[in-house]
């Protein structure tokens, strides 16, 4: 009796409802008929880990169908590692034609000359072209993105290979921990403009090789708009799906000329911004940053680490768009309670608001107001030990629900620990805390996904 195979259509559709790692493989082995689609999920993900590398960006992905590479500097030279993947996965182009994240923290900056010296070309080792989201760390640690020579001599090339080859297709770019020489960065910014399905942008430690750029001018010293000149060039550039952006440590020259002034890729049409303040010297880029970007921003995210914020910094900026903001900091401090003022400030402005559209969910617009804010999400991580002024919290957080007129809700995600356990969390640390502000009904436990970090 002979059997008749479905349509493909219907066994890729089969495929597609499995979700466990370990049944995609059996299914793959179970007929030919299930191995093309099979493997395009299971090769989706690869993340090739070398050397060391830190949590923010989420390198240890917890997807299903997740290939993990790691390697340790100590055990095995980095040409030795990209070697082997390319004698495994890289050699058939089946297989890297499924992979759209890729994720590579290739950490060889430890001085040693014969890690230097092996690097093969960029192009054999690295071969895919149908890239959706691309994540690179080129340095473990502040202090080894000061080796430049071996940054410029192979890092730098096969980042930006990589971009090119996939430019048709590049949805979400995350550059980690990179210092280059300022024509470098110019390649890889008119590079990146020239992506025609970017949405995500994270930059994270990326830094110059000098402190004194020469295309640095006086005129850039200012926290003011770009001139009509920058807006026009950069307006022609071809990134014009970029939607999101999240900013953290990088060289504030880098920030003020290179983004800011949207010399090559437009802020006007950004709606999602994130922005991670944690010292003096980056914050007067993050801050021009801020005040250029367009009046379409709806959602702003501002992680505080260990940095003085005054009101003042933030009171010409003003968002008459904004409905989501996200407040992320280890302390209940002044920092926070400028943010709050910020935010208050915000609902105290008026703008020209067009009509609304009536097919839309959002709420007719109240016109005595002038603030859109409708969702706050706080994420606090305190100590027991510290000495945390909860009533005072308490009135501020009390003031931020009364004064914003459209407010609907405010997730917190409140976390108290002691002694290195979590002592406190969920609705019972909210109520306990912040009680007057809990019994408006407007506060509730909640945790909103960090969008920078690759899943």
């Amino acid at each position: 009796m002979t059997l008749t195979v479905p349509p493909q259509e219907i066994l890729d559709a089969i495929v597609d409802l499995v979700e466990s790692k370990k049944d995609l493989k059996s299914l793959s082995l179970t007929h030919h008929c299930f191995l093309p689609r099979s493997r395009w999920h299971l090769f989706s993900t690869i993340r090739l880990l070398y050397g060391g590398y830190d949590s923010s960006l989420n390198y240890e992905s917890t997807a299903p169908s997740t290939l993990a590479l790691k390697r340790n500097r100590e055990s095995l030279s980095l040409s030795s590692f990209l070697a082997a993947f390319k004698d495994t996965a890289a050699k058939n182009s089946l297989i890297t034609c499924s992979v759209r994240t890729l994720t590579l923290s290739l950490n060889a900056g430890d001085g040693n000359p014969n890690h230097d010296t092996e690097m093969p070309d960029p192009d054999v080792y690295l071969p895919f072209t149908n890239l959706q989201a691309l994540q690179v760390l080129f340095s473990r640690s502040y202090h080894d993105i000061i080796n430049v020579q071996t940054t410029q001599k192979w890092r730098f090339p096969r980042l930006l290979r990589l971009i090119q080859m996939n430019s048709f297709s590049l949805q979400h770019l995350a550059i980690d921990k990179c210092s280059l020489q300022e024509p470098s960065w110019e390649r890889i910014f008119s590079c990146i403009a020239s992506l025609k399905q970017l949405n995500t942008l994270v930059l994270r430690y990326a830094l110059l090789v000098s402190r004194k750029p020469t295309f640095m001018v006086e005129k850039s010293l200012s926290l003011g708009g770009p001139t009509e000149a920058e807006e026009t060039s950069g307006s022609e550039g071809n990134a014009q799906h970029l939607r999101r952006l999240f900013l953290d440590q990088n060289e504030p020259e880098l920030e003020r000329e290179a983004i800011s002034t949207s010399r090559y890729f437009p802020l006007l049409h950004l709606d999602t911004l994130a922005l991670r303040f944690c010292s003096s010297f980056h914050l007067w880029g993050q801050i021009a940053v801020l005040r250029n970007v367009g009046k379409e921003l709806i959602s702003l995210t501002i992680d505080i680490e260990s940095n003085f914020i005054k009101e003042s910094y933030l009171r010409g900026i003003t968002l008459p768009n904004l409905t989501h903001f996200q407040l992320m900091s280890e302390s209940l401090n002044d920092n926070v309670y400028s943010i709050f003022s910020w935010l208050i400030h915000q609902s105290t402005l008026f703008f020209h608001h067009p009509p609304s559209d009536s097919h839309t969910d959002v709420p007719p617009f109240n016109h005595n107001s002038s603030s859109k804010l409708r969702f706050v999400h706080l994420t606090f991580s305190l100590n027991l030990n510290d000495r945390v002024d909860y009533a005072l919290a308490d009135t501020q957080l009390t003031r931020l629900i009364s004064s914003i007129p459209l407010l609907e809700v405010i997730t917190a995600d409140v976390t108290v620990s002691e002694f290195g356990s979590v002592a406190q969390t969920g609705e019972e640390c909210l109520e306990r805390n912040f009680p007057t502000a809990y019994e408006t009904g407007k506060m509730k436990y909640g945790k909103v996904e960090k969008w920078w970090e690759l899943r």
